[in-house]
């Protein structure tokens, strides 16, 4: 009971300040909010062009192009290797005859462009499909020296692109996060810091008293920590019904975008964005008040 009173008698303090200095505490919220929800903003960017790229991965081929005397030995031993990779979802063998049907059926509205050919020029293949297109860019070289192979052909600007694009994104978001992480510690340092300042008579009447360095703290902490608390909870709101709009917005526009919300990616976010809050409020009050452990 009396640990239960001591918290209590703690967070009413804290609620106490922040109630006194309302409008610091407004505002601080509001720009905390207003970071935070930048800060969200990015990461979902970034789950969106994730997603944006595993879906086009899932359609980048690579074809390894076999030579006309190439073993049918060799060749199914090629395709179990590449099967024995857990990043490879299927190998699928396409003869010569295969491939001209599908050049018959792609070209039906001009059949007259085949009628030139009087043999089948076409190579037999095997398109190999993975979820990861960083994989299928790193067996390019290693495929074509291959002895079988003629060929190996895969859309790498296309791949290469999407991954630097969310290579970038992901910079731009870590580097963003810093930099807002300092802007809300100074914030909510500043708060606290006039908080601080605007009490330092009733903390020298309690040190007077015997009251403990931590008793004197505490409060502050947590106000911290509700800014960063409430700061949080308001980006994510905002930063939660943006995902949700992007993510419907791209479903209308973009055929190959995955057509269901991830429920699990809205956990994440919202326990990222409420662990960032109030790492930010306590340390940038920590920060504000440590002076006072000595006075």
């Amino acid at each position: 009971m009396a640990a239960l009173s001591y918290t209590a008698t703690l967070f009413t303090s804290a609620v106490v300040n922040a109630w006194r200095h309302r409008t610091m505490s407004v505002i601080t919220v509001l720009i905390v909010s207003l970071m935070m929800t930048t800060l969200g903003m990015f990461l979902v960017i970034e789950n969106e062009l994730s997603l944006m790229v595993a879906s086009v991965g899932k359609r980048v081929n690579l074809i390894i192009y076999l030579e006309d005397d190439a073993p049918p030995t060799d060749v199914l031993a090629l395709r179990e290797e590449l099967l024995a990779d857990s990043r490879v979802n299927t190998v699928e063998y396409i003869t010569k005859e295969e491939a001209l049907e599908r050049l018959r059926t792609y070209l039906e509205d001009d059949p007259d462009l085949l009628q030139p050919l009087l043999d089948n020029p076409l190579q037999a293949s095997l398109e190999v499909r993975s979820d990861d297109p960083d994989y299928l860019l790193t067996q390019v070289d290693y495929l074509a020296a291959k002895r079988i192979v003629e060929d190996v052909d895969l859309p790498q600007d296309l791949v290469e692109n999407l991954l630097q694009v969310i290579q970038i994104v992901r910079f731009l978001g870590f580097a963003l996060g810093g930099g807002l992480g300092l802007v809300a510690l100074f914030v909510i340092g500043s708060a606290i810091r006039l908080t601080v300042y605007a009490r330092r008579g009733e903390i020298e009447v309690l040190r007077l008293m015997g009251a403990s360095d931590h008793f004197i703290r505490l409060p502050f902490l947590l106000e911290g920590i509700f800014f960063g608390l409430v700061g949080a909870l308001v980006s994510f709101v905002l930063v939660g019904a943006s995902y949700i709009w992007v993510h419907e917005l791209l479903q209308q526009t973009l055929s190959f975008f995955p057509v269901s919300l991830d429920a699990t990616y809205i956990l994440r976010l919202f326990l990222t964005l409420t662990l960032f809050g109030i790492a930010i409020g306590s340390l940038g009050s920590y920060l504000s008040v440590r002076r006072f452990l000595t006075i």
